[in-house]
C-alpha cells in the first residue's frame, strides 16, 4: 500500500476533490505496480509501492519546515503523481510492449515533439534486421537456454533470508504462527516467483493484515481490479476447498493490543472484544480464531519486549500532585462521563474531545493546529498515568480493558 507523508496528507485535506484523485490514481496502480515483476528489468532493485512510499517520503523530508505553509494542494498533487509515474517505464510487460508499438497505440502527448512508439519501433526493427551474428552475440551474450529463476523471500524483524539453513531463521513454519494460511499463499500468489520479497515478523505484521483485510473487503463488494481477485482467489483457497479463514476478522493490531494487555487471559480478551464491538458484540472467541490466535504468538515470539505494556498497580502519586488545573478538569471530566457511552466508539468520541470542551468547543469542532497540540499531551498524560510511557496501545482499547473502576483509581488525585 502507498503510503502519504503526514505533511501531503494534511495538505491533500485542503482539496477533498485532489486528495481523492491521488488516492484513486494510487489504488489503481498499486496493483500493477506489485505484480508486475519487471520482466525487462529482472535484476533491478525493488520499484513497488514500497518505493512509491519511500521516494513520497523523501521528497517530503526535503521540504524544509519554514517552507510547510507554502506548499499547496496542487503542489502535492503534481509530485505524488510524478513520483507514481517515474518508473512506470520499469513496469512494462511483455503484453504492455506490443500494445505500445502498436499501429493503433497510445496517442503521444502534442506539443512536446515526441514521436510515436510505434513509428520508433519501426525504427529500431529496421536497424535490428542488419544485425549480424557478432552483434547479437554482443547484445545477448549467446542463446539463452530454458530457465526458471526463484528468487529467495526475505524477512524482517529476524533473519534476512527465510530458510531453515540460516540458523535461527523463521521458516514458512514460523510465518503460519501469526500469518492466517490465506494471507501467507497471497503474499507468495502476488508475485512472479523470479521477484523477492519480504514477510515482516515485526510490528509490519499488522500493517500487512490492514493490505489483506483491504483487499478482502474489495472482492467481497466487487470492487477490486480482476488481477487482484484472481491472486485473491488463489490465496483464499486450493484445489480442495477454502482455506479456514476468521468469521470475524477484527484488525490485527486491536487483537494484538488486547492479547497484550491482557497477558492472554481468555476471559478478559472476550470482555473486552465484547465492549468494543458493542452494536454487534464477538459472543465467542472462536468467532475471531485463527486471527486471535496468530495475534497472542506475535505477541509472545515477536513483539518487542519495549512496546510491551505494563499497567500500573498504583496511581502515580508524585504526578497526580502536579497536575495543572487544566489537566485535573480533563482527568475529571473522563472520570465523570466515560460511563456514558462506554464503547470504542463513545471513548474515542470522548477522548478527542475533551480538550475541545476544556475550551468551550462543541466535540465536532473541526481540529486546529493548536488543538492537535493540546490533544497530543492530553493523551501524553494518560499514556503516563495508566502505563507509565508517551505511548501505547490506542487510548479506547486500553480503556475498555483498565474498566471504569481501575481508571478511577489510577487516575483520580488523592
Amino acid at each position: 500500500m502507498i503510503h502519504l507523508p503526514l505533511l501531503f496528507a494534511r495538505t491533500l485535506e485542503r482539496s477533498p476533490a485532489l486528495y481523492s484523485a491521488v488516492r484513486a490514481n494510487f489504488e489503481r496502480f498499486e496493483p500493477w505496480l506489485e505484480q508486475s515483476g519487471m520482466p525487462f528489468f529482472p535484476g533491478f532493485t525493488d520499484h513497488s509501492p514500497r518505493h512509491i512510499s519511500d521516494v513520497l517520503q523523501t521528497a517530503a523530508a526535503l521540504i524544509p519546515d519554514a517552507s510547510h505553509e507554502l506548499v499547496t494542494p496542487e503542489d502535492v498533487t503534481v509530485l505524488c503523481v510524478a513520483i507514481l509515474l517515474h518508473d512506470c517505464g520499469m513496469h512494462l510487460t511483455q503484453t504492455g510492449l506490443r500494445a505500445l508499438v502498436a499501429a493503433d497505440g497510445p496517442t503521444v502527448v502534442t506539443g512536446l515533439g515526441d514521436v510515436p512508439w510505434s513509428v520508433l519501433w519501426k525504427q529500431f526493427l529496421g536497424e535490428a534486421s542488419r544485425f549480424g551474428d557478432d552483434k547479437l552475440l554482443a547484445i545477448f551474450g549467446g542463446e539463452m537456454p530454458l530457465h526458471f529463476g526463484y528468487s529467495f523471500v526475505g524477512t524482517t524483524g529476524g533473519s534476512s533470508k527465510m530458510s531453515g539453513s540460516a540458523g535461527g531463521a523463521p521458516t514458512p513454519a514460523d510465518a503460519l504462527e501469526i500469518f492466517e494460511a490465506p494471507l501467507v499463499r497471497w503474499l507468495y500468489a502476488r508475485r512472479r516467483p523470479e521477484q523477492s520479497f519480504t514477510i515482516a515478523f515485526n510490528a509490519e505484521v499488522g500493517r500487512v493484515y490492514d493490505e489483506w483485510d483491504a483487499l478482502s473487503r474489495k472482492v467481497a463488494d466487487g470492487t477490486a481490479e480482476p488481477a487482484s481477485v484472481a491472486v485473491y482467489g488463489r490465496a483464499a483457497g486450493t484445489a480442495e476447498g477454502p482455506l479456514p479463514a476468521t468469521p470475524r476478522p477484527l484488525p490485527f493490531r486491536t487483537l494484538a493490543s488486547v492479547a497484550d494487555i491482557t497477558a492472554g487471559d481468555q476471559a478478559q480478551i472476550l470482555r473486552i472484544l465484547r465492549d468494543l464491538t458493542d452494536e454487534d458484540p464477538v459472543v465467542s472467541l472462536d468467532d475471531v480464531r485463527p486471527r486471535l490466535d496468530c495475534a497472542q504468538a506475535w505477541v509472545a515470539g515477536y513483539m518487542d519486549p519495549a512496546d510491551r505494556t505494563q499497567v500500573r498497580r498504583e496511581p502515580d502519586q508524585d504526578r497526580l500532585a502536579g497536575l495543572s488545573e487544566e489537566e485535573r478538569r480533563a482527568l475529571k471530566l473522563l472520570t465523570e462521563r466515560m460511563g456514558d457511552d462506554w464503547s470504542l466508539s463513545g471513548l474515542t468520541t470522548l477522548l478527542y474531545g475533551i480538550p475541545k470542551l476544556l475550551r468551550d468547543l462543541p466535540l465536532d469542532a473541526p481540529p486546529t493546529p493548536e488543538l492537535k497540540a493540546a490533544q497530543r499531551a492530553w493523551f501524553i498524560l494518560l499514556y503516563q498515568l495508566l502505563i507509565g510511557k508517551d505511548t501505547g496501545p490506542r487510548l479506547p482499547t486500553l480503556l475498555l480493558a483498565l474498566g471504569q473502576d481501575q481508571i478511577r483509581h489510577l487516575l483520580t488525585p488523592g
